[in-house]
């Protein structure tokens, strides 16, 4: 019975392999099970999981593709439709007003579609990871350059990650930070922390803050409670949308020293969606 139990147990270790493969791939700490380091009676098993996870990919990467050129052929018939209602408004037509306000909404439905189809394929793929810091550091100085009266802090721990794809993630947190340096008067502060399974990653600005009950309103397409500020009020809306369908969400709350916080929480890395 022992020698039975110690054969079993030795001729199924290479299958406790691929499951460790698998776990590394859906946690995204691997992209491939590297086929070719198991066993010859396991190597074609694990030759065909790495051809499936090749196709997935491709499958992902074919579906940005098409999202993109979709956004491009679109591009430039807006622009001509735009064009011709600047024109009209300038001749003082009334036409123009509403055709120029017709084209910005489908400018910013095809752009949100498009970011929701993007997000959507990223998740079902699954396996992404994203280091907070790395992610954080070019949006930083990109706002740093968009609002150059407003300093913007960094204050995440190194090396923590969260399960989302980079160029997903990085248009969440740019939504948010952009959003924060608009109100803010001078800082705005971006840190994160761990919470269960999940981690929090959070944008204070010193801004006029919101009353807890126009909070969730500004979540809503097409909301915002200041003309004079730019924007056309899909920003946090998208950033809800894809922030669900990487399994987290996003909430607006009082900041510590005044102001706004924007919480967004996300799987840590090695969690499932």
């Amino acid at each position: 019975v022992a020698a039975a139990a110690a054969q079993v147990w030795f001729g199924l270790r290479p299958l406790r392999r691929v499951q460790q493969g698998v776990a590394a791939v859906r946690e995204g700490r691997a992209r491939r099970l590297d086929g070719g380091a198991f066993p010859a009676e396991v190597a074609p098993l694990a030759q065909e999981l790495d051809a499936l996870l090749a196709h997935v990919e491709a499958m992902v990467e074919r579906g940005r593709n098409q999202a993109g050129d979709l956004a491009h052929g679109l591009k430039t018939p807006l622009a001509v439709l735009a064009n011709e209602a600047e024109r009209l408004t300038a001749q003082g037509d009334p036409l123009g007003h509403t055709l120029a306000a017709q084209v910005e909404a489908m400018r910013q439905q095809v752009e949100r579609h498009l970011a929701r189809a993007r997000v959507a394929a990223a998740a079902r793929h699954g396996g992404r990871r994203c280091e907070l810091a790395e992610a954080a550091q070019p949006l930083v100085r990109a706002m740093s350059r968009l609002h150059p009266d407003r300093a913007v802090i960094l204050d995440l721990p190194a090396g923590l990650a969260v399960r989302a794809d980079p160029r997903e993630f990085g248009e969440m947190l740019g939504n948010l930070l952009d959003n924060a340096c608009e109100w803010a008067r001078s800082r705005v502060r971006l840190s994160a922390r761990e919470s269960g399974d999940m981690v929090e990653v959070l944008i204070d600005d010193d801004g006029p803050g919101l009353p807890p009950d126009e909070r969730e309103r500004m979540f809503r397409r097409g909301e915002r409670l200041d003309e004079r500020v730019a924007g056309h009020g899909f920003g946090l809306a998208i950033t809800r949308e894809m922030a669900e369908l990487h399994g987290g969400t996003v909430a607006l709350d009082e900041a510590p020293g005044g102001g706004l916080r924007a919480i967004l929480r996300l799987c840590r890395e090695g969690t499932a969606l």
